[in-house]
């Protein structure tokens, strides 16, 4: 036996051995291939984030510059014409300098233009400005003044025309690229991250501090190196992507500075966005990152030195919780013996008074079998003894049905009426022997014919009135209430109430607690003399669970007891009859008010 613990542990010890091995290397592998894929992936999806913010800002933006302009328009229109130059050289100007314009002229389908304010404007794409012009479509588009400022222009049609020789003109309004820098929050020379804005053809139009050529596909020729691809590859899958109109994002070098940068189109124009920023900025979420690699390395230090640990108290473990389950075993065992002791305890009376009886009562019988007074008498009360015993066994067997789960129910169509009458039937005589009162008192009875198991009903019914009768002392008082509400369950149910209340010689509240418990009975003289298996209220219990129902009990000790019983049922259609009575005349006459 020693020797196959030790051979155990050597074995275990070997194969945790093996295991550190194999989860250091693996982790030292996964560290090595995924540090440089996370950076990338961190940044493509900030850079993605940012750049689709300053998108949508450039669009908000553009739009409020388009609905300022709008607005010059609508003032031009609806000015009295007799002074509409004069209103638009001084008025419109005014009104365009409050909006942020720095340009604004009147171009008609012939070229010629107005100056309203500002300097004359070389148009960038001029080409695309005339075509506007002619179809009299919004356009957006970049140009230059003579004082070398940068503009990006706007233009609507209105129906006004300072030659008199068209039908309207184009009403072009420019802004100041620095104005539209500052509100995008392009320049941020104090930061890692910066932005530019270019053509399609990679000419600038808003130019970030950190460029030093005129286009931007001559910085990515001069870039050190792009990372993933060749320089001819990139810069012409850019180009695709550009002419395609779509998102573009990669990783190159510029003066030895690793960047990432993403380019995304912008709205009302055929414009790109490129955002570049430094991997420096990403080092601190790959320090967190490494920090948390190393506490995952922590946890499998701790984890591999528990997997030792348990390994080597295994075997000790192992032999303890052996003897706890040998221990616990060994409870049950005298746990069963002293319920099975205890039962055995309680039932002997039981069961042998009976049993005496009928003995005696035969013997009797067959010593004075010509005696016509003796026998009926030995035979009447060798029948009683005999009832007697078989409710005791058939208690015994009902709990037994009930702890193996084979007690099932008879759902049947019942009369409340015939249930309460064979209750009656059987009851009368006992309580008769003992000259109680019992009275049965029925109201608000909503279905008189129901669905459940008739068994089962009157069984829980009988045995509330047995006890009832049973510890009810001679002229005492006995009351069956029968009543009904409607159920939460709905209209084809009905909630029925029964309610036993006797005088008897009640229960204390601590017993109250445990009634309903096998084989318990109250520790009382007068109860202890009472025959009884301590059964029949928990098989009661065990009935009005399956049948969904509550059970509820209150006593006072020589006061009496009273058990509410509610049912959820439902309700049954009743059987076509005849209940008009003939045409008798009666009197009824009855003391219970």
């Amino acid at each position: 036996m020693q020797k196959k613990i030790v051979r155990y542990l050597l074995i275990s010890f070997s194969g945790i051995l093996l295991l550190c091995a194999a989860v250091f290397v693996s982790i030292l592998m996964l560290v090595r291939t995924q540090s440089d894929q996370f950076i990338g992936e961190l940044g493509e999806v900030y850079m993605t984030q940012i750049g689709t913010q300053v998108r949508m800002h450039f669009k908000t933006s553009v739009e409020m510059y388009q609905t300022r302009l709008r607005e010059l328009g609508i003032m031009i229109i609806s000015h009295d014409s007799s002074d509409i130059q004069e209103y638009i050289y001084d008025g419109i100007s005014d009104e365009a300098e409050k909006r942020d314009f720095s340009f604004l002229a009147l171009y008609e389908t012939d070229e010629s233009h107005r100056l309203i304010l500002g300097n004359d404007c070389y148009i960038y794409n001029e080409e695309n400005f005339l075509n506007a012009i002619d179809l009299r479509e919004e356009m957006m588009a970049d140009g230059i003044t003579q004082s070398g400022k940068h503009l990006i222009l706007l233009g609507i049609w209105i129906p006004v025309s300072f030659s008199g020789n068209a039908d309207g003109a184009y009403l072009v309004a420019g802004i100041s690229t620095d104005v539209l820098t500052d509100e995008l929050s392009l320049d941020i020379s104090d930061t890692l991250m910066y932005s530019h804005v270019i053509r399609e053809d990679g000419e600038y139009i808003i130019k970030n501090f950190d460029a030093i050529e005129e286009n931007y596909f001559d910085r990515l020729a001069n870039s050190d190196r792009i990372a993933g691809a060749e320089k001819n590859e990139a810069i012409n899958a850019l180009k695709e992507a550009i002419e395609n109109d779509e998102d573009y994002y990669l990783v190159l070098n510029v003066n030895g500075i690793k960047r990432s940068t993403y380019f995304t189109p912008l709205y009302y124009s055929d414009w790109y966005l490129v955002s570049a920023l430094s991997y420096t900025t990403l080092q601190q979420p790959v320090t967190d990152l490494l920090y948390r690699r190393g506490t995952v390395f922590t946890a499998g230090f701790a984890i591999i030195l528990a997997a030792i640990l348990l390994v080597f108290f295994g075997y000790f473990r192992l032999t303890q919780l052996q003897v706890a389950e040998l221990n616990e075993a060994q409870r049950e065992a005298e746990h069963a013996n002293r319920a099975k002791s205890e039962f055995l305890s309680s039932m002997s009376h039981d069961i042998r008074t009976p049993m005496n009886a009928i003995v005696g009562m035969t013997e009797i019988a067959q010593t004075n079998i010509d005696d016509t007074d003796k026998v009926p008498n030995s035979l009447k009360k060798i029948s009683m003894s005999s009832k007697h015993l078989l409710g005791l066994i058939n208690d015994i067997l009902d709990m037994s049905k009930i702890e193996s789960g084979k007690m099932t129910l008879n759902i049947d169509l019942v009369s409340l009426r015939e249930v309460t009458g064979n209750l009656v039937s059987i009851i009368q005589p006992q309580v008769k022997a003992k000259e109680q009162t019992f009275d049965i008192i029925i109201r608000d009875i909503i279905s008189e014919d129901i669905c459940c198991d008739r068994v089962r009903l009157s069984q829980i019914l009988l045995n509330l009135l047995s006890n009832s009768i049973k510890f009810t002392p001679n002229e005492g008082k006995i009351l069956l209430s029968l009543s009904q509400e409607t159920s939460p369950k709905g209209d084809g149910y009905v909630r029925t109430h029964f309610v036993v209340t006797d005088t008897g010689i009640g229960m204390s509240e601590e017993f109250q607690t445990k009634i309903f418990d096998s084989f318990e009975r109250e520790d009382r003289r007068r109860v202890q003399k009472t025959e009884g298996t301590g059964l029949g209220m928990a098989i009661t219990k065990h009935i009005v669970d399956e049948m969904g129902g509550t059970i509820d009990v209150s006593s006072e000790v020589n006061h009496g007891s009273s058990f509410h019983v509610c049912l959820d049922m439902e309700k049954a259609e009743a059987p076509d009859a005849e209940l008009s009575l003939p045409a008798w005349k009666m009197l009824v006459a009855d003391d219970d008010e």
